[in-house]
């Protein structure tokens, strides 16, 4: 019976993605892939996490995404394999572990020329702190990062996740702002090119989103919003 529901339910996720593809409008502004596929190069997306579904359309022949082991990211590899994008999931077991080791395909992937998109504050977050990943694969791969910053004009906020994970309603406009491509510098450190990304998605997002730029900080982490609770549960015992 379980494993109905999850066949129903990532069959429902599909068909809506796909639904928005249908009746949404996408437009890219200041979009740099055409003139790094001239040059010659290869190109990794950063975005937010919130941004999954909006982003998804904003996607390349072979593009590569990582994906957890998760019940959650069994559904997310499907909705990905049924719109081209290649899922690239870790090793089953420790999560460190599975996460290493989906980083080193991405990298073999990105390598072979390939594109990658990844959410750089997941994915635990907290929201907008980018992640160490992406630096590591913009250094093994010496490719450059671009910023994406999805706005749909109609889409639902859910705003007690710790993303604020966006979802686009049908026959929304959707405008994909992106940054100039991000270069790793001779010498520059992984943390100074990791805060560096992340100063320019915040910088985009204050620009082009300031509502939810406003929330930079203000979310939990999953762990913290477990702690949270845990405080709150135990003060109203204490109460009673």
């Amino acid at each position: 019976m379980h494993g109905f529901f999850s066949r129903l339910l990532s069959a429902a996720l599909i068909l809506h993605v796909k639904i928005l593809y249908l009746t949404c409008r996408y437009e890219a502004i200041n979009d740099p892939r055409q003139a790094l596929r001239e040059a010659g190069e290869s190109f990794i997306v950063a975005s937010l996490h919130a941004h999954q579904l909006s982003i998804l359309n904003f996607r390349d022949k072979n593009v590569g995404a990582l994906v957890s082991r998760s019940r959650d990211g069994n559904y997310i590899a499907a909705l990905l394999e049924s719109i081209g994008v290649v899922p690239i999931r870790g090793s089953r077991g420790a999560t460190h572990k599975g996460g290493a080791t989906a980083l080193m395909q991405l990298i073999k992937h990105v390598k072979q020329g390939d594109p990658a998109i990844i959410a750089v504050d997941g994915p635990k977050g907290p929201r907008g702190h980018v992640q160490p990943g992406i630096s590591v694969l913009a250094r093994k791969t010496e490719t450059p990062v671009f910023v994406v910053l999805p706005v749909p004009s109609r889409r639902l906020i859910i705003k007690r996740a710790w993303d604020r994970l966006q979802i686009p309603l049908w026959f929304a406009r959707v405008r994909c702002v992106c940054s100039d491509p991000i270069y790793l510098q001779p010498g520059e450190s992984d943390e100074d090119f990791r805060a560096r990304i992340e100063d320019v998605l915040r910088s985009l997002e204050e620009q082009c989103d300031p509502v939810e730029a406003a929330s930079w900080g203000k979310t939990k982490s999953p762990r913290k919003q477990s702690a949270w609770k845990k405080a709150v549960r135990k003060r109203r015992r204490q109460a009673a």
